[in-house]
């Protein structure tokens, strides 16, 4: 902290209803007029503190709902890129042989290796080994029969695919489901707020109802888009168990060609064979464009889709990518903007920054500053506050100094209390009321035997921390308990 153009340790002394507070410098006052204190007031602490109170539990809620589902995003999509790894590499070893057999061109595209792969399986489930079929019948009578794709490891392996799909599942009904719900609610109500306060024109607004509006648009669109990534969570796990079904009977089917009839390979075919709906099903989601959460466009590369998402037909890594942009959604009722998860995150993210920067704005064109000079220098500075008597009737348990003239001083709310050593035998009390901008400021001087040097000062006993807001009334009685000042002093002996 920069004081006095020093930089320098700081005390700080806050007023009981948070209007005020004092900076002090723990240095010694070493010339004549240094400012070494600074008293900084604002009245909006003091009016809109209940309202501050409501909007600071839900800043630290709505950003907290918010990291707990950027949280949960991140770890679907690990759970989701781990699952479909094994698939991935058996699609990729397919579209490498298509490209050997000139039945598919090499490309970098997951998308363009990904509908070869779908033709060539329609295409199979449509014709079988036929001679329409030509070179791709060899292709696929190869990847069936690798060693890869012995039964047992491919039945294990779709067991694992399975559960790790319904793990990822789990993960986002348990990790975002919960936090979209309550941000729908959270940003709601802040808007409700929002709009309460906006109507009472003898206050300052602190949340701009427009934001608020905004915020909650940016919920609900995270939580419809959370929604449709959910169904399609639930396509594609349906999806995945007839693809791999139906990959397991049709390479028992290409192991038993030319086997016995009796032979143990075609007792297995017969055995693994899925039924027709299966067949139906596969060849219908082969047949038809892909299920996708953004708009496809030449711009977009779709790097992060994988081969395997793409070969089903529904790639859910679009939902936790950030292509789609709900900047410039309408804050209308209508909420069938196609956007992904992590787009609508974001989009909260930066409404949140915006909406939560207007009352710091607020407090800073309300912060008043007065700087202290002290005209004589010090070696000791203590300082503390109480709460003043106000416009209350019951002044009993409130500081009212007594004054050889009457003024405004019983009108206080609370004072902020300056006792520092000026030389070597005085003490300087120096009271200032709370009041914003205050017009006047009292002074006493304690004077100490000539051979008694002050070496430090402490107030001591009850500080009134604990009796800030008793109720919700503002004028409510608040008793404050007794403050004392110590003094350490050496005394020096005189030898005659």
């Amino acid at each position: 902290f920069d004081i006095g153009g020093h930089n320098t340790g700081i005390d700080l002394v806050c007023s009981p209803d948070l209007t005020s507070l004092l900076v002090i410098s723990k240095q010694p006052q070493l010339s004549k007029g240094s400012r070494v204190a600074a008293l900084y007031t604002t009245p909006l602490l003091g009016e809109r503190r209940f309202d501050m109170q409501i909007f600071s539990a839900l800043y630290r809620s709505i950003f907290s709902r918010l990291r707990d589902i950027r949280e949960g995003i991140r770890s679907s999509t690990d759970s989701w890129r781990l699952a479909l790894r094994p698939l991935d590499t058996k699609f990729q070893g397919l579209f490498k042989l298509l490209c050997n057999y000139n039945v598919a061109q090499p490309n970098d595209s997951v998308v363009d290796c990904a509908a070869a792969i779908r033709l060539e399986l329609l295409r199979c489930i449509l014709s079988g080994r036929s001679s329409v079929s030509g070179d791709a019948s060899n292709v696929l009578d190869q990847f069936f029969t690798r060693p890869q794709m012995h039964d047992q490891l491919f039945q294990r392996e779709i067991k694992s695919v399975e559960a790790s799909v319904a793990s990822m599942e789990a993960k986002l009904r348990s990790k975002i489901l919960a936090p979209i719900r309550a941000l729908v609610y959270e940003t709601d109500e802040l808007y409700g707020i929002a709009r309460s306060r906006d109507c009472d024109a003898s206050s300052s607004t602190l949340i701009d109802p427009e934001e608020a509006l905004r915020l909650y648009t940016f919920a609900r669109i995270l939580f419809l888009s959370f929604e449709r990534c959910l169904a399609h969570v639930v396509e594609a796990r349906g999806r995945l168990h007839d693809l791999l079904a139906w990959i397991r009977g049709t390479a028992s089917q290409v192991r038993a060609r030319g086997t016995a009839t009796d032979s143990i390979q075609r007792q297995n075919a017969r055995n693994r064979r899925v039924p027709d709906g299966v067949i139906r099903r596969v060849s219908n989601f082969l047949s038809t464009p892909m299920i996708s959460a953004v708009k496809d466009s030449d711009d977009i590369a779709f790097e992060h889709r994988h081969l395997a998402e793409c070969v089903i037909g529904v790639p859910l890594s679009d939902f936790f990518s950030d292509f789609v942009s709900t900047d410039n959604v309408a804050l209308s009722s209508k909420m069938s903007v196609r956007c992904t998860l992590k787009s609508a995150l974001q989009s909260a993210f930066q409404t949140c920054a915006v909406l939560f920067d207007k009352p710091r704005d607020a407090f800073t064109e309300t912060l008043a500053r007065l700087d202290i000079h002290f005209e004589t220098p010090h070696s000791i500075l203590a300082a503390h506050s109480r709460i003043g008597a106000g416009p209350r009737a019951d002044k009993n348990e409130a500081f009212e100094p007594k004054m050889i003239q009457s003024n405004d001083s019983s009108l206080a709310r609370h004072w902020m209390i300056i006792v520092r050593s000026v030389q070597d035998n005085f003490i300087e009390v120096i009271a200032i009321p709370g009041n914003v901008q205050p017009k006047f400021y009292l002074q006493a001087v304690l004077a100490l035997p000539d051979n008694h040097t002050v070496r430090n000062i402490q107030f001591y006993g009850d500080s009134g921390n604990s009796s800030l807001s008793p109720n919700l009334d503002i004028d409510a009685v608040t008793n404050e308990g007794r403050q004392s000042l110590g003094l350490i002093v050496e005394r020096q002996e005189v030898l005659s």
